[in-house]
């Protein structure tokens, strides 16, 4: 959908950033995100411009402070986040700007229809329509005491015990776990994959620096995983690499296509 809105919008300052993305073209895409749109100083009016296109990748670890901000229902935690990133400290030269919500709740998307609820349920009970600390309290508390907020809390209880038993139980400080790697990656409903395209890239880069290698891996669903499995555009490389090789298009700018179109049918010569 993010990557259907840029497209769509045409617009000549603009930058796109969701998660499936290789590790270092995301990394570059951040760094520019960050050094247009930082913390504003006291006093600063000269304007910004520019426009960002981003899924919920925009909430994890990024200091940024835009100058306005429309996003479609989320988990109420996450609509949090992602005010905290419009007018920062309070010092944009309008004083009061907009952030805009988009309260419908579409099916199909990566939330839970349940959250999405109660996360509605909070923006029109909690006072506004000046968002502030006390606010976000408000939204929390109002979330997570509606049905959905007390049946979260005990599968999150009833995780966070099947968490340790499988992980954390364990006698020998030293004992090696690796065998858990996988399981641990479904729990989290993540894998990594490496384009077959660049396979070659890959194993030049690993044998000089692991981590430097770890920039060409895309981040994706299990979900999405299987369907590239079911399409027979996923094989699992165990000799060398160990890694999971998928067939997909891919743009720096635009990031991974999990669009899985049908294989084209070969004519009959008559």
């Amino acid at each position: 959908m993010a990557q259907k809105l840029y497209t769509g919008l045409d617009h000549p300052d603009s930058m796109l950033l969701h998660s499936r993305f290789r590790s270092r073209d995301r990394a570059e895409i951040e760094r520019r995100i960050i050094e247009r749109y930082p913390e504003r100083e006291p006093g600063e009016t000269a304007p910004r411009g520019g426009l960002v296109v981003a899924t919920q990748a925009v909430e994890v670890s990024l200091c940024l402070d835009f100058d306005r901000g429309v996003t479609e229902l989320a988990p109420i935690e996450a609509i949090a986040q992602r005010a905290g990133r419009i007018n920062r400290r309070g010092w944009h030269p309008d004083g009061l700007v907009e952030f805009r919500v988009h309260t419908k709740v579409i099916p199909n998307r990566p939330y839970d229809e349940g959250a999405l609820n109660a996360s509605l349920t909070a923006l029109t009970t909690a006072p506004g329509p000046e968002i502030s600390e006390e606010t976000i309290e408000t939204w929390l508390d109002i979330a997570y005491t509606t049905e959905w907020g007390r049946r979260w809390a005990a599968e999150a209880e009833h995780h966070r015990d099947e968490f340790s038993r499988a992980f954390l139980t364990f006698p020998d400080p030293f004992h090696d776990r690796s065998e858990f790697a996988d399981s641990l990656d479904e729990a989290f409903d993540t894998v990594e994959v490496l384009r077959r395209a660049d396979m070659d890239e890959y194993q030049i880069e690993a044998e000089k620096d692991p981590l430097l290698a770890a920039g060409l891996l895309i981040p994706i669903r299990y979900t999405q995983l299987a369907a590239l499995k079911s399409a027979s555009r996923a094989e699992f490389i165990k000799r060398d690499l160990r890694l999971w090789v998928i067939d997909a298009e891919y743009s720096p700018v635009l990031g991974l296509d999990l669009s899985l179109q049908p294989a084209p049918v070969p004519e009959t010569v008559l």
